[in-house]
């Protein structure tokens, strides 16, 4: 099957099936997609990277047309993906994640960091020590909503909506807003995605602080839109203050949606830390 020029493939996990889509040759880049969204929110930026590079993008277990899990975490989500990458035979790739992808990078890079070649943390919502009394208030709203059948369905619903894409991308995630992009490829993923899995993966990205510590010699990347509204510049490049193996990019006139707003300047950037030596 092929779709958006993209063969679309799936392999299976100790029985648990996990889609993905391919394309290009060369270096491997494995793209990990954020909370609320498949495979697809890549394409834009995927078909610029498949001129020289072998993209593989998969749909995270609870996401996508990938199976459903029973439990879902920053720490679950890495295990699965260390068994893509060995199921896939694919020695120390490059791993590209934006927003809740970028801490799911993040955080396989620290359970498993003789695994990965270089990390690219697009968009990234680290925080350096957010708030106990917060995240426990946060906590307890998702799993009363996870509880209630009447509010999961009535998100369920929202996340279907087109409108609540475009309001999302209005106040939140864009500083230019590219309707034409959200309807290509920013809707399916949320009405496909799993609510639990939505929340669970929330909550355990709110209980992560602080960006982690990386093997010696290895190298990440940080791509930060000026405009965020949901990650933050000045927080990130305070983050890796005094990590030599981190770097960042500020690009401007740019949201949360760097992989679609500043494509071609994302891609380049991309490429040029992947070249370094």
């Amino acid at each position: 099957m092929r779709k958006w020029g993209f063969e679309v493939k799936r392999v299976f996990l100790d029985g648990v099936k996990i889609n993905y889509a391919v394309g290009g040759k060369g270096k491997k880049i494995i793209m990990i997609h954020g909370s609320s969204n498949d495979w697809e929110v890549w394409v834009p930026l995927a078909k610029i990277l498949r001129k020289k590079y072998r993209v593989i993008m998969p749909d995270l277990p609870g996401f996508g047309d990938s199976d459903r899990l029973k439990k879902y975490s920053l720490e679950i989500e890495a295990f699965y993906l260390k068994k893509f990458i060995d199921k896939l035979k694919i020695k120390s790739p490059v791993l590209l994640g934006h927003s809740m992808g970028a801490e799911l990078v993040a955080k396989f890079g620290e359970m498993y960091p003789t695994r990965v070649g270089k990390m690219i943390l697009i968009s990234s919502i680290f925080a350096k020590k957010r708030s106990k009394r917060l995240t426990e208030e946060v906590r307890k709203i998702y799993v009363l909503v996870e509880k209630s059948l009447f509010w999961t369905g009535w998100l369920k619903k929202m996340f279907e909506s087109n409108a609540y894409s475009l309001v999302m991308a209005k106040f939140f995630n864009m500083h230019q807003v590219k309707r034409g992009m959200i309807k290509k490829y920013g809707i399916t993923g949320k009405r496909k995605m799993s609510v639990k899995a939505y929340l669970q993966m929330s909550r355990s990205t709110m209980k992560s602080g602080g960006l982690p510590e990386i093997k010696k010699g290895a190298k990440a990347l940080l791509l930060c839109g000026q405009e965020d509204r949901v990650g933050n510049c000045q927080a990130s490049r305070k983050l890796i203050e005094n990590k030599k193996n981190y770097e960042i990019f500020d690009i401007a006139d740019c949201g949360h949606m760097v992989i679609w707003e500043k494509v071609k300047t994302a891609s380049r950037k991309i490429e040029e830390f992947i070249e370094q030596e």
